[in-house]
Parts: C-alpha cells; sequence; structure tokens
C-alpha cells in the first residue's frame, strides 16, 4: 500500500501559482490505437474459502506473462463472514495489486444487481463498497482503503439493462457477465459509468489449445474482448495443481495475443482508454468558522468565479454566522464539535434548521448533514430522513454510497483547514486509478491568511473547472448527477422529516370537547336513518326540499362501517350498553346470504329495509372488511353475539386461489388483488385464520427502508394509493407493512402538495352527487403529468378528463380525521379544521368532503363511512391510539 501526501498551506498554494491543479490528475490521452481491441481476462466468482496460496499459486504463472486479471469475489453477508474468518485471502489480493501495478484488480461481484431497480442497484453497489472498505480496513492500517472502481453482476435474460446510481458508490465501470458466449458491447452510461456486456465464457478446465481459439474467435468478432474464466473449485487440487490451471489459462491467452492487434486491460482502466470523455465531480464545501470575514471573502470570490459550493453551517452555533446572509448557497448542516448529540437530536435539529432556510426553486432539495470528531455514524437508522451525511474525519474509515437508511454516505477527500495541513484520501500522485476518482474538499475560511491566499486557491479551482475532464460543483449537484432520483424512497424520507405531535397532544383534555360534538354529529346519521326492522343503515342520504332522502341499498363494506361505528359509539359513551346490544342483533340477523357459483356466500348488495337483494355479485375487498368489523367486535364483546356462527356458514375457502381472495361477478371468479386495497383485504381474512399470498411482488430477504421502498415500487404497478383503506387498517389492526410504506408516501406527497401550491391536499374514496356517483382519489407514483388521480368504476371518456377531476376533487373528511389521529401534527390538525368547518350538516353528519374548487358547492348529502369513520378515528384517539382489535366493552 502506497503512502498518502501531506499537503501544508504552503505546498497548496505552491502547487496553485505554479499552475498545478491541487494534485487532481487530469486523465491522459484515450485514443485507442487504430485496430486495436482491448481484452480483459476475468476470474469468475472466486470462493471466500479459498486460501491464499491457492489463489497466489493460480494467478502467478498469468500474472507473470503480464496478462491482467480482474479477480471477482462476492462481498454479499455469508461471503464476508467467509471473508471474515480468511483475511489472508484480501490481504493476498492487495498484495498482488501492488505487486503488480496494472495487472491485478479486485472486483466485487453482485449476481443480482443487473436485475435490480434504479434504487436497489445503488443500494447494492453501496453495500458492496461499505463491505469491502470495512473487511480491508484492518489490513490498511492508518491510511484509508481506495474504493473499488468496477463492479461485476450476471447479464440478466431479456432486455439489456442499463446501471444506474453505482458512481454514488465510488464505481466507475459495471461488467455484465454473460451466462454463456454472448456478444460484447460497450458504452458510457448517463453518469458516467462504463457499462460492458456479454463476452466469451470459458468451459470448465479448458484445455490450452481450446482457450486460444476461443480467444483468437473472440478477437475476430468482437471490438471488446471480455474473457470470463472459472476458478478452480476442486478441493482437492494442490497449490501445484492450481499453479498448472492458472498455466494453462495463462498460456492459451497468451497465445492467442501473440498474433497482435489487441492489447490487455484492466476494467478501470478501459474507462479512460476507450475514448469516451469521462468526466470527474470536484465537490466544494466550505465551513464557516463563525467569527471571521475571510469566510465571506471566500464565498464571494467563489461566488464571482462562478464555482457553485455547498457551506458548512453549524447546527449549535448558526446565529454568529455571516457568510452568505441571502441563503443562497445550498447548504449542508454540521454537527458541533463541543458537544455530544444523539442522532434524534441531530435529525430533529437539522430539520429544524433546514425550515428556516431559504432554497433556489431549480436545485435539489437535500437534507445534509456533516459530521466531525465528536459524532459517530456507525448506526444511521435514526437519522433516517436524511438525504446525505459527509464524513469529515479523514482517520475513519467508513461507509460509502448509499446505505440502508437511503442516506447516501459520502467521505472528505480533501481538506484545506486551519493550521496549515492539507489531507489527502484517495488521490495519489501516479495511482493509474488516480482520474478515476470524484473528490469532495472542505476548505476551511481560517485556513487562509489573506486575501491573496483566497484568490490564488479560488484561481486554481476555475482553473480545474475549465478543463472538458473536470466539474467543480455542490453537494447537490453531485448528488444530482450521480444517483438515481427514486420517488418512492424520496416521500419515505420526506415522512420522516414532516413533525408528529404525540396523540395526547390532540386528543388531550383541551380538545376532548370539540371531539365529542364531532362524534355525536357523526353518530347522528346511524342514530336517524337506521331502519327500525333490520338494524342497517342506507348508503346515503341527502336533503332534498327540506326531507331526509335516502338510497336504501348498502355493501357489506357498509354494514361494517355500521357495526365498527357502533362499537365507536359505546366505547365513547354515545349510546348504553342495552342499545348497543339490541342494534347489533338486530344487524348481525339480517346479514343476508345468496348462493353463488355452488357456495355460499355474503350478499354483494342489499336492501337496508328487508330481504331483496341488489346486483348478483360478491366483493372480496367488502367481504373482508366484514370479517374485520365481526373480528373487531367478537373481541370487543365476545359473549354477546354468535360471531363464529356467522363466519362458519359462509364457504369462503372455496374462494381462494393460491391464497389469493377472488372477487366474481355474473359466474366469473378474479383475483381480488387488482389495486393497492389489496393489502388490506388480505388482512381480513388473515384474521380469520386463512393463509393468505402477499399481494406484492417483494424479496422477503429485504428489511427497513429497502423493503418500504420495495413495497412502493409493487404499489405502483397495482395503481393509486389513498388514505383508506390503510389508515383504516392502523385504526382497526395496527399497520401492516405495506399499509405503514403507503401511508407515509402518500402523506408526504400531500404535504409537499401543500407546501407548493397553498391547497390542502387529503385524497380517499368518496361518493359524489353526480355521475358516476362514486369516486377514488389517489396519488400514482411515478406519475408526472397526472399524479393525483381520480378514477371510476364507470370507464366512460367523460370521466376520464381534467375538468372532471378538478370538479369532483375534494379534502375527503373522513380521511381527515384519519390523518388528524394516526399522523397527528400542524397539518393534519389543518385538514380536521378545514372539513370541521365546512362539511357539518346538522342531524346528518358529515359531508363526505370539502370541494378543492372554491367555486364548487358543498352538496347537502352524507354516508356511511364518512361518519363511520369519523366515529372510529375518534374513538382511535380516545382509546390512547389502539387499535380496535384491542378495544374491550
Amino acid at each position: 500500500m502506497q503512502d498518502r501526501l501531506i499537503f501544508t498551506r504552503r505546498h497548496f498554494m505552491g502547487t496553485a501559482l505554479s499552475g498545478a491543479t491541487l494534485g487532481l490528475a487530469i486523465p491522459p490521452g484515450r485514443a485507442l490505437s487504430a485496430g486495436s481491441k482491448p481484452v480483459m481476462v476475468l476470474l469468475d466468482d472466486i470462493p471466500p474459502d479459498t486460501s491464499a496460496s491457492q489463489l497466489f499459486s493460480f494467478l502467478d504463472p498469468i500474472l507473470s506473462l503480464n496478462i491482467a486479471v480482474g479477480c471477482l469475489v462476492r462481498l454479499d453477508a455469508r461471503s464476508q463472514l467467509a471473508l471474515q474468518e480468511n483475511p489472508e485471502l484480501l490481504a493476498q489480493l492487495l498484495t498482488l495489486t501492488a505487486d503488480y501495478p496494472g495487472l491485478t484488480q479486485l472486483i466485487p461481484y453482485a449476481p443480482d444487481l443487473g436485475a435490480q431497480t434504479g434504487y436497489m442497484q445503488m443500494r447494492l453497489a453501496g453495500d458492496v463498497q461499505s463491505a469491502y472498505l470495512r473487511l480491508v480496513e484492518p489490513l490498511s492500517g492508518d491510511i484509508p482503503p481506495d474504493p473499488l472502481l468496477t463492479i461485476a453482476t450476471d447479464l440478466p435474460d431479456g432486455t439489456l439493462p442499463v446501471i444506474r446510481g453505482v458512481r454514488s458508490a465510488g464505481f466507475r465501470s459495471v461488467l455484465l457477465l454473460p451466462r454463456t458466449a454472448s456478444a460484447s458491447s460497450i458504452w458510457l452510461n448517463a453518469d458516467g459509468v462504463q457499462q460492458v456486456q456479454g463476452g466469451l465464457r470459458l468451459a470448465a478446465n479448458p484445455g490450452r489449445t481450446a482457450i486460444t481459439e476461443a480467444v483468437l474467435r473472440e478477437i475476430e468478432t468482437s471490438d471488446t474482448v471480455v474473457v470470463v474464466a472459472g476458478f478452480p473449485k476442486e478441493r482437492d487440487l494442490s497449490d501445484d495443481g492450481y499453479f498448472r490451471a492458472g498455466a494453462t489459462l495463462g498460456d492459451g491467452v497468451s497465445l492467442a495475443l501473440a498474433n497482435g492487434g489487441a492489447f490487455q486491460t484492466l476494467p478501470s482502466d478501459l474507462v479512460l482508454k476507450s475514448g469516451d470523455l469521462f468526466r470527474r465531480f470536484i465537490v466544494l464545501c466550505v465551513r464557516d468558522s463563525g467569527t471571521d470575514e475571510g469566510a465571506q471573502s471566500l464565498t464571494d470570490a467563489l461566488t464571482a468565479q462562478g464555482l457553485k459550493y455547498t457551506l458548512l453551517r453549524d447546527l449549535e452555533h448558526n446565529g454568529d454566522q455571516s457568510p452568505d446572509t441571502s441563503g443562497s448557497a445550498p447548504t449542508c448542516w454540521l454537527a458541533a464539535s463541543d458537544r455530544q448529540q444523539t442522532p434524534e437530536e441531530l435529525l430533529d435539529a437539522v430539520i429544524a434548521r433546514a425550515a428556516g432556510t431559504a432554497r433556489e426553486a431549480d436545485r435539489l432539495d437535500l437534507s445534509c448533514l456533516a459530521i466531525g470528531e465528536s459524532t459517530s455514524a456507525t448506526d444511521t437508522e435514526p437519522l433516517q430522513g436524511l438525504d446525505v451525511l459527509i464524513d469529515l474525519v479523514p482517520e475513519r474509515h467508513g461507509a460509502l454510497g448509499l446505505d440502508a437508511n437511503g442516506i447516501l454516505r459520502l467521505p472528505a477527500q480533501m481538506q484545506l483547514v486551519a493550521g496549515g495541513t492539507m489531507r489527502r484520501l484517495g488521490l495519489l500522485d501516479g495511482d493509474a486509478f488516480e482520474p478515476l476518482r470524484d473528490a469532495i474538499i472542505l476548505l476551511q475560511s481560517d485556513a487562509f491568511n489573506s486575501a491573496q491566499e483566497i484568490e490564488t486557491a479560488v484561481s486554481a479551482l476555475k482553473s480545474l473547472s475549465a478543463s472538458e475532464d473536470v466539474t467543480v460543483t455542490d453537494v447537490a449537484g453531485y448528488v444530482e448527477a450521480v444517483t438515481v432520483r427514486d420517488q418512492a424512497a424520496a416521500l419515505l424520507k420526506a415522512a420522516r422529516r414532516i413533525p408528529t405531535k404525540l396523540i395526547s397532544d390532540v386528543a388531550g383534555d383541551g380538545s376532548t370537547e370539540s371531539l365529542m360534538r364531532d362524534a355525536r354529529l357523526a353518530w347522528s346519521y346511524f342514530d336517524r336513518l337506521t331502519d327500525p326492522s333490520t338494524g342497517l343503515v342506507p348508503a346515503t342520504a341527502w336533503l332534498e326540499d327540506g326531507n331526509v332522502q335516502s338510497y336504501d341499498f348498502a355493501t357489506m363494506w357498509d354494514t361494517a362501517s355500521v357495526i365498527l361505528a357502533t362499537i365507536s359509539a359505546h366505547s365513547l359513551g354515545l349510546i348504553d350498553t342495552v342499545e348497543f346490544r339490541s342494534r347489533l342483533t338486530l344487524l348481525l340477523a339480517s346479514l343476508a346470504d345468496q348462493p353463488f357459483a355452488g357456495l355460499n356466500l355474503p350478499a354483494g348488495l342489499s336492501s337496508t329495509r328487508d330481504t331483496s337483494l341488489g346486483d348478483k355479485l360478491y366483493d372480496a375487498s367488502d367481504t373482508s372488511r366484514l370479517l374485520t368489523a365481526l373480528k373487531v367486535l367478537a373481541g370487543y364483546s365476545p359473549d354477546d353475539f354468535p360471531i363464529e356462527e356467522i363466519v362458519s356458514r359462509w364457504d369462503l375457502a372455496m374462494t381462494l386461489r393460491d391464497g389469493v381472495p377472488q372477487t366474481a361477478s355474473g359466474l366469473r371468479f378474479k383475483s381480488a388483488f387488482r389495486s393497492n386495497y389489496a393489502s388490506y383485504l388480505g388482512r381480513g381474512f388473515d384474521q380469520w385464520g386463512f393463509e393468505i399470498a402477499s399481494p406484492y411482488d417483494v424479496s422477503t430477504g429485504l428489511s427497513g427502508l429497502d423493503a418500504q421502498v420495495a413495497v412502493l415500487h409493487a404499489a405502483a404497478r397495482m395503481g393509486p394509493i389513498g388514505t383508506e383503506p390503510h389508515l383504516l387498517e392502523a385504526v382497526e389492526m395496527g399497520f401492516s407493512e405495506p399499509a405503514y410504506s403507503m401511508s407515509e408516501a402518500l402523506f408526504a406527497a400531500q404535504f409537499a402538495e401543500y407546501q407548493k401550491t397553498g391547497q390542502l391536499v387529503c385524497v380517499s374514496e368518496a361518493p359524489i352527487n353526480r355521475e358516476p356517483w362514486f369516486i377514488y382519489q389517489g396519488f400514482q407514483l411515478g406519475d408526472v403529468e397526472v399524479p393525483w388521480t381520480v378514477e371510476t368504476l364507470d370507464p366512460s371518456p367523460r370521466f376520464k378528463t381534467r375538468g372532471f377531476r378538478r370538479a369532483v376533487s375534494m379534502v375527503n373528511t373522513k380521511s381527515a380525521y384519519l390523518w388528524h389521529f394516526v399522523r397527528p401534527g400542524d397539518y393534519t390538525s389543518k385538514l380536521v379544521d378545514h372539513v370541521r368547518q365546512n362539511a357539518a350538516i346538522p342531524s346528518l353528519g358529515f359531508a363526505p368532503g370539502v370541494p378543492s374548487v372554491p367555486t364548487v358547492k358543498i352538496g347537502s348529502y352524507s354516508d356511511v363511512n364518512t361518519n363511520g369513520v369519523v366515529l372510529q378515528a375518534i374513538a382511535y384517539a380516545l382509546n390512547g391510539a389502539r387499535p380496535a382489535v384491542e378495544w374491550r366493552a
């Protein structure tokens, strides 16, 4: 391992004055000679328990022939454990890299990388790079190891993937290895990462002649030659056996190269030799000491030269700082160096500071924190919500790339600090890989003794930025260039940054009286409209010429709302136990069954006045909500009602197909997992012991933010997300992971829209007083043009227009109450205040919503689900934010 250089301020000024570029080498000319083809030899999937002597024995005869070899090693969790127990293998690879410069390269092998989404490609790359840095830390002493430059994966079947975002973890090239021989190609991705795919895969244990002939054919037919050879897996081979196998490979390749027209290279070297323009990023951060005028002079000089930078502002001493008083420069908040702070305190401080900082409208809005000596960042889960974490401690061997909490980890490679010391990390003079490395440079204002020194440094940086190979930028610009924007991850992190109040503050003594008034108003719908002969309640009701009219049919979803509203009313003391029992006894006796395809199932639609049925259908979603309501009732009042008997009379098990509930119309069954109601739907059946498949095709190996992002990607394919049923799941059963992920993303999207437009946003399902009578408002992840959707059961084109969406858009009443108690905060308080003031209908409860367009009048109509959910939400709050399945009479 080479010693790293230490620069003083005098050395820095000297190199700048002499026209050097801060020690940051510019790549040499890259044009390939005519007819010259690059040849890469890759040693595939070296087992992590391989002994150092076995590896050396195999590579020694190859390297002695000056044949470059990329050595592929897995760095997944299992392989990391094996490598920890076998540190000699990595030590041998590092030694070979030093002893055979330009001939050996360690390449992490992540087989599934190419099949992942862009976000997960970033995550895997970050995990692999960070794992490598941790593993080699004990082997590198006080010198932080250089990040790896190339990553390899399998070439997936079908469409050729574009690997995205791996540059954020320090990688500059990616190899997509063929399972069998395939045509090779090479290109430069948008972020500057070189992608090489395809090539020749040698058969197991080939002879020398077979190797030579295969490589020669590849040289004749391909512009870029990739030769993938297997490492011997025979455990009984001696070191001499490994040597002979390596000699066979080396001799075979050497003979093929002897004809000329090709040259040996490593993947990272090919980036510089391919003829493509590779641009490096130099990221400037300016730290203000908080007391001198130098910081203002430095930032003024950078601004005058058009150089972008990020200002590091102390979290604790921001009020004393003078530079950039306009607030126009992107800011990264700096953890105080003079006190210990918990991660939670740091995140809260960053959120509070960022809220009061002006930002440019066209800049990427980042939540950024820089940490120094006093702050540890081994576990970033409490910091989830940050976008970027910059580590300013050069001796600390930390993570690099996107971590498991969605935070981009960046180490500062160069620091010009007080006392005249320039520390350099990963930028070695003479290092062949140096031109491939991006760098973050920290400039501290009190490191400059005069205006002349500032001018000299800024001039050097300006000269550097003039090179076609270098882009000088700020942290936001760098993040935008090297990462993949993932809306799901961004929304989940943004949600973590939105403050939440304690439920006790929202439902405390000061507001209990107003909540009980709301509950009594919501209960008035049931008190006024319950049919005395059936105990059922009409789905909707409206005022017409001063009289109440009603639609006297109800789905099983509607009936479930009546059950849950009655339980809520009893728990709140709005009705006594006698009325509670009599109401539900009558209702349960009126639950209608219907024969369907030879099965006995709950009726899809039934009259609230008698035993007549509506359209013949069976809806698994409505049945699931009924099952949930019955389970809540069975727990709340276990001895009063024959719940088990009711559920057992239905042939529900016969409606499942491989664990997927089926919905039917006519005589045809089809999957009920066709929308983002699927998670809630499955929970209703699951509570009664039915084995239900997951509606989301997500890897079971994921956890934390990774799992949440994967669920949101799957949810985006199933359609828009609305408040219901995800928050219903929270107040009735407690959040599942999918429901929580979708609700957090939706909440962040609604809040962002409010910040952007000043208009309250709260979307869900609701009846309307015009055709087609019912709408589903939602948020479609990934849709840039129409993210806020309105869907109807009627597919007519007139219900797809922008005008229709605008006319029926509303702040949903029941969802406002759900948000107010599940996600309490200032924004959700605004939602409840808005619907409380505008959606109340005396003696009929609440209107479904308040129109978003002021010129649209609020209709004098109400519905069973709006009032039922309002009651549920209030009861949830006043029962200590416990889900309804935990309530007891």
